[in-house]
């Protein structure tokens, strides 16, 4: 009887990840349950196939899910906007209310605001701490 109901929660849980493609959660409950499955097979005890299925299911999230995603997933490189975020430049021309400043970083121009919406000065040196649309957010450096 176990047996069964282990390979229709092997085949329930492979049903779910394919059905929700890219998240890598519920294969490892059908991991879980085939290793459930063996101790069936070899006819443990149901409450010890239950805590092999347990004990295997979290161990395969915690440790082989980080390991899948980065595999799948593959390198991702940053895109030239991505890597303003976090680099020190000069406003070229100055925040002011209503009035948006202006940046350069490696050949291209950017619209810039403040991040608390104070007006900052132009030459004064900023980081800046994300992008909104085709703006940068800067905030003066002290």
């Amino acid at each position: 009887m176990m047996v069964w109901f282990w390979c229709a929660v092997m085949l329930i849980a492979l049903a779910i990840e394919v059905v929700t493609v890219g998240n890598l959660i519920t294969v490892w409950f059908a991991v879980g349950g085939f290793f459930a499955l063996l101790c069936a097979l070899l006819n443990a005890h149901y409450l010890v196939q239950i805590i092999v299925f347990a004990v295997i299911s979290i161990v395969c999230i915690l440790l082989l899910r980080p390991i899948a995603t980065n595999y799948f997933r593959g390198n991702i490189t940053a895109t030239n906007a991505d890597r303003i975020v976090g680099q020190h430049i000069r406003l070229l021309e100055a925040i002011e209310e209503n009035k948006w400043g202006i940046v350069s970083y490696n050949g291209s121009t950017w619209s810039a605001i403040s991040y608390n919406n104070k007006p900052i000065a132009a030459n004064t040196m900023v980081t800046v701490l994300a992008i909104e649309g085709a703006k940068v957010v800067v905030k003066a450096i002290d």
